[in-house]
């Protein structure tokens, strides 16, 4: 037993240190940074982790036994070889990851980084010759011995990062989130006869791209003949995350605390949900990105609670799933990490299924599917707020909502016009559409460099068009008042108390200041404050005023 041990310590070792670092030690560090854009708590990816863990270690324990008692020499050739691809991916993962892509949806060229290629293969092969020369030179059982020792000092040093991202992040501080909501397809394809109010939110639709496709698409531009356009509007944030609880709430947020707090704090603040509750409207907010978690937001009819006797409930194979897809797009080499197969850090589908309701996912093409269902209605009052992809990358719709790869922006700029008209139709053809007081809007804008490739600068220009209850147009009606997100909550009073989609904003003055806080996707706890008097669309107006909010 004793020459046993002396034998496969360094196998032990090695099994236990390539498990820690893949689904202990990567799972945590990427929670906590990142604990914003998780619905869960660090204490529900326990088990998932830890079970994903105790398999790799087990099978390639089970791997190492089989081989030493069947071929000794197959066994040390084994150790080496998995010593190899740890070491190489331990150093991929964690000292060349500064110009990994963003996931943020956007379609991955690898072809881009040739570069990185190339010093991924010269690693392994240094790597490699290295092994290769120093087992000739000294005995195998001996560089063996001395990997042992050198994986045991990677452990540390890993335990150690581990500590100090524990320390100096928030994870520790976190509150339990004791309830967590799923928004879900109910209700969806509900409506009253007597009154509703909609929005209807198309994810990065820039104005002045949405103005075009309504001058070259005339047909389905029709049934916007009731709307007021307002292509002078000014969002606030530079991304849907920071948007959205202010579209719903009316709180701007400038990093004053924790995104989930101020999450909690605004929604229980929301000027509109709060009138719309008083006016006895059944609320139904189809949004699968914003995270609730408070037990108010239980009061909206088409949210399940994903929490069960205090615990959230996590679909571990999803989540396993999706860490493994992460993990490979982090550690593997450049020339290897297309087969990850992930384009954006996704785990709203690692929720389980709760009620037997389905979640509400923001597709584009799914939704349009839905208006092929029978409309149910009532008299009961109904809003609905409709959060869809949009013409947020990947590109994957024209104008026909046609699905491919090789789409521009503008082509899906088209295809949401398509998609609007015919969710319009929808109404109208329900005999609901004249009852509906209706606001189609972006979250942000968009802009591209001379390359066709999306700008943070330029993104303030949403698309942002009203109709009031029984509102009838001959033409499309475009105002030039300049509005800005932080006039939406009037807007939202006046356009429930039945004004039209021109008085509504008749408190706006023409002559003001208006704001944008511009930030890069992943830095978005370091924001800067930009003002202007110009156009919205005229981003060479808009001036730093030396205000940045930054959370620490």
């Amino acid at each position: 037993m004793k020459k046993y041990f002396k034998d496969t310590w360094v196998s032990y070792v090695t099994a236990l240190t390539i498990s820690y670092m893949f689904f202990i030690f990567e799972p945590i560090q990427l929670y906590s940074n990142n604990i914003n854009d998780f619905w869960f708590d660090l204490n529900n990816i326990i088990f998932p982790t830890f079970l994903v863990f105790m398999i790799t270690f087990i099978a390639i324990v089970i791997i190492n036994n089989i081989l030493y008692f069947f071929n000794k020499k197959f066994f040390n050739i084994f150790i080496i070889i998995i010593f190899v691809c740890f070491l190489c991916t331990y150093i991929q993962g964690n000292y060349l990851v500064g110009n990994l892509p963003v996931l943020d949806g956007t379609p991955i060229d690898w072809n881009s980084y040739k570069i990185d290629m190339i010093i991924s293969c010269l690693l392994w092969i240094i790597i490699i010759l290295s092994t290769i020369i120093l087992c000739k030179k000294f005995k195998t059982q001996l560089y063996i011995k001395y990997s042992g020792y050198l994986v045991l000092a990677i452990m540390v040093m890993l335990s150690s990062s581990l500590i100090t991202t524990l320390c100096t992040t928030d994870v520790l501080k976190q509150k339990q989130r004791e309830v967590i909501s799923t928004t879900t397809t109910k209700n969806i394809n509900k409506y009253s006869n007597d009154d509703n109010f909609i929005i209807l939110l198309i994810d990065a639709v820039d104005s002045r791209q949405f103005a075009r496709a309504i001058k070259d698409n005339p047909k389905m531009s029709n049934n916007l003949n009731d709307f007021t356009y307002y292509p002078d509007t000014m969002s606030m944030h530079t991304f849907t995350r920071e948007s959205l609880p202010l579209i719903l709430s009316g709180v701007v947020y400038e990093n004053q605390s924790q995104f989930v707090d101020y999450v909690i704090d605004s929604m229980k603040k929301s000027v509109l949900l709060n009138k719309l509750y008083n006016n006895d409207y059944e609320v139904n907010i189809y949004e699968p990105e914003l995270y609730f978690y408070d037990k108010d937001a239980l009061k909206i009819a088409n949210v399940v609670n994903s929490s069960k006797d205090g615990n959230l409930q996590i679909d571990n194979k999803e989540y396993i799933k999706e860490e493994i897809r992460y993990d490979l797009f982090r550690y593997l080499p450049f020339f290897l990490k297309k087969y990850s197969k992930i384009e954006y850090l996704n785990f709203t589908d690692t929720k389980l299924k709760s009620d037997g309701e389905t979640p509400f996912v923001a597709e584009n093409m799914e939704f349009v599917h839905t208006l092929n269902n029978s409309m149910e209605t009532g008299q009961k009052k109904n809003f609905k707020f409709i959060h869809l992809d949009g013409a947020h990358v990947p590109f994957t719709i024209n104008k026909n909502l046609e699905i491919g790869v090789n789409y521009n922006y503008y082509d899906e700029v088209e295809g949401c016009l398509n998609i609007t008209n015919k969710y319009l139709q929808y109404l109208k053809d329900n005999g609901v559409y004249d009852n509906s007081k209706i606001i189609i809007m972006a979250d942000h804008g968009y802009a591209m460099d001379s390359k066709g490739e999306g700008t943070l600068e330029g993104r303030q220009n949403p698309i942002f068009l009203i109709k009031g209850k029984n509102e009838t147009h001959k033409n499309i009606v475009e105002s030039s008042k300049p509005i800005s997100f932080v006039d939406l909550d009037n807007i939202y009073e006046n356009l429930i108390d039945n004004k039209k989609g021109e008085d509504v904003v008749n408190f706006i003055d023409n002559n003001r200041t208006r704001r944008f806080l511009l930030y890069r996707y992943t830095i978005e706890n370091h924001m800067y404050e930009y003002e202007t008097k110009g156009k919205a669309w005229e981003t060479n107006k808009m001036y730093a005023t030396g205000k940045e909010f930054i959370r620490q």
